[in-house]
């Protein structure tokens, strides 16, 4: 059951690391590739939820590995 949590959790955080280069034009401010985005953070935040998938998935990686 865990390690489908750890799946879960790597493609939720994927798809949000995606969906915070989407652009918007409502934006309060311009991300720092010049545009106005979902999140104004937009290359901090998507490397942050890109790495984090990256640890979930290697955790549920290493569990497998671990259990059998």
């Amino acid at each position: 059951m865990i390690p489908r949590l750890f799946t879960l959790a790597a493609v939720l955080c994927g798809i949000l690391a995606v969906l915070t280069l989407i652009p918007r034009a409502e934006a309060s401010k311009e991300c720092l590739f010049g545009y106005r985005a979902i999140c104004t953070f937009t290359p901090g935040s998507t490397f942050i939820l890109g790495m984090m998938a990256y640890i979930f998935h290697d955790m549920k990686r290493k569990m497998q590995q671990r259990i059998s």
